[in-house]
């Protein structure tokens, strides 16, 4: 029991520097043991001692001005490789999440063979340039990933089943490795280096090439009886829509992401809208190609935006409504979007959702950039590493 109140006790200063007091009144701690954990955790060079807390306070409990303590954050370095069909990227962070190093290599041919022949690559420069001492491995990757790291199935990659992500890398480095979903990944980067904070009720919706998501309920990501939950990338948003990779028709993945909108812009044809579309072969940069067009008053861009932005509505209201969440955090190539779409998704949302729910729902972008990946897989292996203190 002792052991497990200190890493709670680590897990609330890494989130944020406290003091002691605050400590006590978050976890509901002793005095006397939040002394102990913390002079424990100092000893061990896990935490800081930080400049005097200076914030007015009347508590007639604190006598005396308190040290905050923080994450002493090169204690341990990790990292993180993320496995997408269009791009790999990988890098190393500290326990703050500043990332030392990064590496990206951008994928030609996506299938399971060149992906993985690919992120050993990236993977294995930039082990090779980084100058700190690494401790942990994460890889993330998309498709049904259980516990131990083997991905069962992803619909979109040929051939990319039946993979044990840590035996495959395991074979260049003898890094403990841990691997999941990027999707939950995500939700978990937002937690600890993102705005969640705190938050105990959050939803992190990636929008991208494909649509994922990661849940939080009660303060724990929500993973299913074998870890496979969240698919809302695979809901049916129209039963007469596209056939989806996962072999129904209509799934929001094929009517709302990134990449339908890229198809719908194919499929009418206008290369004189935007003009560079064809020739790009990122999808972030694309869409961002679509939203100029719109933003610069062209109406068919406009009305594909207002669609997906009212589908997108049906999809988020849904989780709204279902799980009552405090945040909504919209991340990938949908940031591109900017204010012209985030409030047209706002508003749709608002649209679809019970009003109470949507009263006590803020919708953003995630701050985390493009990074977020990066510091989804490497704080896989950062939550390995605080919890075997």
């Amino acid at each position: 029991m002792k052991l497990k109140n200190k890493i709670l006790t680590l897990k609330y200063i890494s989130r944020k520097p406290m003091t002691r007091f605050e400590i006590m009144n978050r976890t509901h701690f002793s005095a006397g043991a939040v002394s102990q954990m913390t002079d424990e955790l100092l000893e061990e060079g896990w935490i800081l001692e930080g400049e005097f807390d200076d914030k007015k306070s009347t508590d007639t409990v604190r006598t005396r001005r308190q040290r905050l303590l923080k994450l002493n954050a090169d204690k341990a370095y990790c990292a993180g490789l993320s496995i997408h069909d269009r791009e790999i990227s990988a890098g190393v962070i500290n326990l703050s999440g500043h990332i030392i190093e990064k590496q990206t290599k951008t994928i030609n041919n996506p299938d399971a063979q060149s992906i993985l022949l690919s992120a050993k690559e990236c993977l294995g420069a930039l082990l090779k340039k980084t100058t700190v001492k690494v401790s942990g491995l994460g890889i993330i990757s998309p498709g049904s990933i259980n516990n131990y790291g083997l991905v069962l199935s992803c619909n979109r990659i040929p051939g990319y089943q039946n993979i044990n992500l840590p035996a495959v890398f395991g074979e260049i480095t003898d890094l403990p490795i841990c691997a999941g979903n990027n999707a939950s990944a995500c939700a978990l980067a937002e937690k600890w280096f993102g705005n969640a904070g705190f938050l105990a009720n959050f939803i992190t919706f990636i929008v991208g090439y494909g649509i994922g998501s990661g849940i939080f309920v009660n303060g724990r990501l929500v993973r299913g009886c074998n870890g496979f939950s969240s698919e809302f990338g695979h809901v049916i948003i129209n039963p007469n829509g596209p056939l989806c990779s996962c072999g129904s028709y209509g799934c929001s993945e094929v009517i709302c992401s990134c990449r339908a909108i890229e198809n719908k812009i194919r499929e009418i044809s206008r290369q004189n809208v935007i003009p560079d579309l064809m020739s790009c072969e990122n999808p972030g940069s694309v869409f961002e190609s679509i939203v100029h067009s719109a933003v610069r008053g062209d109406k068919i861009t406009i009305n594909i935006l207002d669609q997906m932005a009212s589908d997108l509505g049906i999809l988020i209201g849904m989780a709204v409504n279902i799980f009552n969440p405090g945040k909504i955090f919209l991340t990938d190539a949908i940031v591109k979007g900017g204010d012209f779409l985030l409030k047209r998704i706002i508003r749709a949302v608002q649209k679809k959702s019970i009003k109470e729910n949507f009263e006590n729902v803020s919708i953003e972008y995630s701050s985390l950039g493009e990074d977020i990946n990066i510091l989804g897989a490497a704080g896989l292996a950062r939550r390995r590493i605080l919890l075997s203190i």
